[in-house]
């Protein structure tokens, strides 16, 4: 497991999410509540990890293109993105003929 930096934060937030051959972001309304919540929970970082497959990721907004672009994930690694706009977006594709899935965990 990587060390989490304790400016991290207090984890408020999980979600599994499939990564097939389209590309996938993360789930706004896990990680950006709506009601009273919205002003309080603001996600500042969150620990990904892959599990079973390969995937293929970006976090600066540009699409991942199986195989040629982004950073490459093996199954069993474990990815930390610090910073809103990094998390907002944040976006992964398989990387190989089968889905995979990632773990996705949220600090405030």
């Amino acid at each position: 497991m990587p060390m989490l930096p304790e400016y991290c934060g207090a984890a408020f937030a999980h979600e599994t999410l499939t990564v097939s051959n389209a590309v996938k972001v993360l789930t706004a309304a896990t990680y950006e509540p709506t009601g009273e919540l919205s002003l309080q929970v603001k996600p500042r970082a969150v620990l990904i990890t892959v599990h079973a497959q390969p995937i293929r990721y970006t976090f600066n907004g540009t699409n991942p293109v199986a195989a040629t672009t982004g950073h490459y994930a093996a199954a069993g690694v474990e990815i930390f993105v610090s910073g809103y706009q990094n998390i907002k977006n944040f976006k992964a594709i398989r990387d190989g003929g089968t889905d995979a899935s990632i773990g996705v965990t949220y600090f405030k």
